[in-house]
């Protein structure tokens, strides 16, 4: 958990005051036997390739806006649309777009995604360590992504991936904005990808 929040930390960097402290913000394998039948074996195969139409899930990273919670739709097997939404230091945002997967038959599907929304956020503390929500600021850019769901039954996945981040130079257009009015952002950084792991329940 240290290790993906540390990610997530690397695309929203947070300032404080000089005068302050800086703030850090399977399906199961298939066992055969000597009376196994084709038919058995073809209904197992069809039930490999089964995936969801409709699925709601829980994640942490880029795509979840931080900390957030998504739906995906599949009017098509291979073509889905997402929605997510999410709350990290700058405060909440969201991320839509449109996912390609394909289908195998093992539990491992890839896709690709072309989305907008969350690009990474500067949030400012003020003095007395709260967030300042005037000077806080979320960026918003067109991204594309790519990953794998992991289809360990029929009703339950684990999707990670890896997103582009085309607001880097905003963010830090920002930051240099911010530091000549007399803010710190000690050693935070900026990564020009985001990282995000989330576990998904079909709905349908």
């Amino acid at each position: 958990m240290k290790a993906i929040l540390s990610l997530l930390a690397a695309v929203s960097i947070t300032a404080t005051l000089q005068a302050q402290t800086t703030n850090s913000a399977a399906l199961g394998s298939k066992t055969g036997s000597a009376g196994a039948t084709t038919t058995q074996t073809t209904s197992q195969s069809l039930d490999d390739n089964r995936r969801e139409v409709v699925s709601l899930g829980v994640g942490l990273g880029f795509d979840y806006c931080g900390i957030g919670v998504g739906a995906t739709v599949y009017p098509q097997k291979n073509i889905g649309i997402f929605a997510n939404g999410g709350v990290f230091a700058a405060g909440p945002s969201y991320m839509v777009g449109l996912k390609g997967r394909y289908v195998t038959n093992s539990i491992v599907d890839p896709y690709l995604t072309v989305a907008y929304g969350y690009s990474g956020s500067v949030a400012v503390s003020d003095e007395d360590d709260h967030i300042d929500e005037s000077k806080s600021k979320i960026f918003y850019r067109m991204n594309i992504g790519f990953g794998a769901d992991f289809h360990f039954t029929n009703t339950f996945c684990l999707s990670a991936g890896l997103t582009t981040n085309r607001a880097v130079r905003a963010i830090e257009d920002y930051r240099e904005e911010l530091e000549n009015k007399g803010y710190d952002f000690g050693n935070s950084f900026i990564l020009p990808i985001g990282f995000s792991v989330g576990l998904k329940w079909r709905i349908r």
